[in-house]
């Protein structure tokens, strides 16, 4: 006698058969050979069947691994192209991108901290040269600080306003010169004080054009000076006072010939000499 089946028995077995039939299909579909699994997207889903991981490759050809929240959102993104160029991003509640490090098609590496609407604050960077910087980005996300090291050595602090116009500048240059400037909205050093290698502080102020105008320094061996240039950057002015207390006055033309010289000897004996185009003694006194 043959036994015979209930409805719902029927019902498990149709479903059973057609569960077989459907995994048959996926593992011709997904071509199961030899102990590996070839996708183009793989999915895992939580107890509640929500997805939670998304593994896949892109049309473009770029591999993406997705961690999401409880609600399905992306927490992380993980991105490699074919080009080499990498990136990582974390993103927040609202699926805003957070935090992004990428890496270029070159090997530079970047680090990007971003606020509530996805705007850059702050980076850190390193490029091809290998030439390391940090930004600090306003609001509007524009560039507002900046600090960066070269490969002389040279090490920039800057701070730009709000067309991204550099307007302070402070640093360690080439051989262990610290200098700092003061610029204008077109760019211009209107102040700069520099300490250079052979000792001399240096005072600079420019003009709208970028060229000093007057200069203040003291020379290693003590001696003061300020200087007075035209705008063709010709000294034409200079009065100095020696570390012994002599001062001296000196007029030049805009060849840089000393046409006069005012100043006080040792003994304390003022002096008077006007001298020709060639500096040859015009006038003495005494």
């Amino acid at each position: 006698m043959i036994p015979t089946l209930e409805p719902l028995q029927l019902a498990y077995l149709a479903v059973a058969l057609a569960s077989l039939a459907c995994f048959l299909a996926l593992l011709a579909l997904l071509r199961w050979s030899g102990g590996t699994l070839k996708v183009r997207r793989l999915v895992l889903q939580d107890g509640k069947g929500r997805s939670r991981a998304a593994l896949g490759v892109t049309a473009k050809g770029t591999v993406e691994l997705e961690l999401k929240d409880g609600t399905q959102r992306n927490s992380l993104v993980l991105a490699a192209g074919e080009s080499g160029a990498a990136a990582l991003a974390l993103l927040d509640e609202n699926g805003e991108n957070r935090v992004f490090l990428r890496l270029g098609d070159e090997g530079a590496p970047e680090l990007e901290l971003r606020d509530e609407q996805g705007r850059t604050r702050a980076s850190l960077s390193l490029t091809e040269e290998g030439v390391g910087g940090l930004g600090l980005y306003d609001e509007r996300g524009h560039l507002r600080g900046g600090l960066g090291v070269q490969h002389s050595g040279a090490a920039r602090l800057s701070f730009l306003d709000g067309r991204s116009q550099v307007r302070f500048r402070a640093g360690m240059e080439e051989g262990d010169r610290p200098e700092l400037e003061l610029l204008d909205r077109a760019g211009h050093s209107r102040v700069a004080f520099r300490m250079r290698e052979d000792g001399m502080v240096l005072l600079e102020l420019g003009d709208g054009e970028g060229n000093v105008r007057v200069a203040l320094g003291v020379i290693d061996d003590g001696t003061s000076l300020v200087t007075l240039l035209d705008g063709q950057q010709n000294f034409r002015i200079g009065l100095g006072v020696s570390r012994e207390g002599r001062p001296r006055l000196d007029l030049y033309d805009e060849e840089g010939k000393t046409r006069a010289t005012l100043q006080v000897s040792e003994n304390g004996t003022p002096s008077l000499a006007l001298n020709d185009a060639g500096e040859e003694p015009l006038y003495h006194v005494p």
